[in-house]
């Protein structure tokens, strides 16, 4: 115990001589530490927390394997493996893409990916507001509907109603 005290007090009589040192060891370990904990923060975030949605442990993607990543396939291929497969409680589809949202003043491009009817049900979501899609809707030459995000709703059109009046 003695000698850690004289390591201690000669520790702290080098860093009082060489003041850009200790600042220079200080501002380090902060630097590591900081970016510890950024990455840690966006691993949890991204790798380790469970998806937001019921029984996220049992959803799979399926596509074809191309060897760098996922892919899109193609209706004919969703179809049969929705139609053919025993292995799986449900099956739904889902392609990114991209809409145009107007209003009088302005117009913005917002993501709005296409999906089968039943996705909301497989993934346990319900909207605040209204309803999903119904079976008539994922038909070709059904109806034309959308289901709009909170921050869509709220904000844009929110907005956009204000304005027309």
């Amino acid at each position: 115990m003695r000698n850690l005290m004289y390591d201690l007090r000669f520790a702290g009589r080098q860093l009082r001589k060489n003041p850009g040192m200790a600042l220079l060891a200080v501002l380090t370990l902060a630097l590591g530490v900081g970016a510890n904990t950024a990455i840690f923060t966006v691993i949890e975030s991204v790798l380790l927390r469970p998806l937001p949605y019921t029984n996220a442990g049992r959803l799979m993607t399926i596509g074809p394997g191309t060897g760098r990543g996922l892919s899109n396939t193609s209706w004919l291929n969703y179809r049969d493996i929705r139609d053919q497969t025993y292995q799986f409680a449900q099956v739904a589809a889902y392609a990114p893409d991209v809409s145009v949202v107007e209003s009088r003043d302005t117009s913005q491009s917002v993501p709005a990916p296409r999906v089968t009817p039943n996705l909301f049900a497989m993934l346990g979501a319900r909207p605040l507001l209204g309803r999903t899609f119904n079976a008539a809707e994922g038909q070709t030459g059904g109806p034309q509907v959308v289901v709009l995000s909170e921050g869509l709703w709220g904000g844009r059109c929110a907005l956009a109603a204000r304005r027309a009046r």
